[in-house]
């Protein structure tokens, strides 16, 4: 009898909350307020998973058999973003495997992984090559690809501090909005489906959002809070160089020119209506040329460019728009104008250039 009560008050307790959550729901879709979350898709079932390290990451760096026995391969290691990772590009049409099927034909034995993760800055890519590769990859050769996003991203998904004495400390990536987002995404019991429509999730995922800049340390405030993103970048390249001498490996330093930055050489509208891209006002502006700064430093650093006498020569176009040749339209990227991803063709000469390089010192 004790036992059917208990059953009882379990039952109404379940069906008030439900009754409560449906409300919420209700009265929070009459009023419209679904407020917007930044990087959603982050949210989607297998796309990330959760490590107190990195954040999140993809999963098949955590299985042995990802990596292989390399033996006497030339290995390269292809660190970097959506741009390395080959955004929705095949596996075959992503410039690591282009470039290992370059190498391949000068080159006896080569194999080239793909350590590319969207939406990475470089903490979370350094964090990334030491934590799995170095441990289970000796690699001869690592091209690190940067974006100008970089900046930003070393910012909002930190995975490292500035010390006092200017070098960088691995943080608990248990602290970070991200981290902590993504987690109780995934406690709540419900189907994804429902969950990506519903007000309620959405209302509690963007509570999150104003949390972006907590692990910034006090000394850097928001007129400094881009210069700690770029002091990190500089830090990383440096950890980088000095894991080069310990272990013996190249580094080549790969800078992708963002689409907007060709429409601004070709004399086109830098922004469209609605765009995402960056203005003047907006923390991204400048980034490109900032980072190119920084990595001009470098005797490695490869600045990708395309130009209109390669795509003439090369692909047989007349009078190119490059912003338009080598970047995917928008029915495949839903990015701003700008700010989208390469195409297959931009691909292929990213591959291509890196290529070429490695090729020369290979014959010096």
């Amino acid at each position: 009898m004790l036992f059917e009560k208990l059953l009882i008050n379990v039952g109404l307790v379940v069906l008030g909350l439900l009754a409560g959550i449906i409300t919420v729901e209700v009265t929070l879709r009459l009023a419209n307020y679904n407020p917007q979350i930044s990087t959603d898709w982050q949210l989607k079932p297998s796309m990330r998973v959760l490590d107190i390290d990195l954040i999140m990451t993809h999963p098949k760096f955590f299985h042995p058999e990802y990596y292989g026995d390399p033996n006497d391969n030339l290995t390269i290691i292809a660190l970097g973003d959506s741009f390395t990772m080959g955004y929705e590009m095949s596996r075959n049409e992503s410039y690591p495997r282009l470039l290992k099927n370059l190498l391949k034909d000068s080159l006896e034995s080569v194999i080239v992984f793909n350590a590319g993760v969207g939406d990475t800055g470089t903490d979370q890519q350094l964090r990334l090559f030491k934590k799995f590769f170095l441990p289970n990859v000796k690699p001869d050769i690592v091209i690190w690809q940067f974006h100008r996003n970089d900046i930003y991203n070393n910012i909002v998904y930190p995975n490292y501090k500035i010390s006092a004495d200017n070098t960088l400390i691995p943080l608990d990536a248990r602290y970070n909005w991200a981290y902590q987002r993504l987690q109780l995404y995934r406690l709540i019991p419900l189907p994804h489906i429902l969950k990506e429509h519903s007000y309620i999730v959405n209302v509690l995922m963007h509570f999150y959002e104003d949390r972006k800049h907590a692990q910034v340390p006090e000394n850097y405030d928001m007129d400094r809070l881009k210069q700690y993103g770029i002091d990190k970048v500089q830090l990383a390249i440096e950890e980088m160089e000095r894991l080069s001498r310990k272990h013996s490996f190249t580094v080549y330093y790969v800078l992708i020119m963002p689409q907007d930055e060709y429409m601004i050489a070709e004399n086109l509208d830098r922004q469209t209506p609605g765009s995402r891209c960056p203005s003047k006002s907006d923390f991204n502006y400048r980034s490109h040329g900032q980072l190119k700064a920084i990595l001009s430093n470098q005797e490695t650093f490869i600045p990708l460019r395309v130009t209109n006498d390669q795509l003439t020569e090369e692909k047989g176009l007349l009078d190119p728009i490059i912003s338009e040749a080598i970047f995917l339209p928008p029915t495949i990227d839903a990015a701003a104008k700008g700010c989208r991803h390469y195409n297959e063709i931009g691909y292929e000469f990213m591959a291509r250039q890196i290529a070429s390089q490695i090729l020369l010192a290979a014959d010096e």
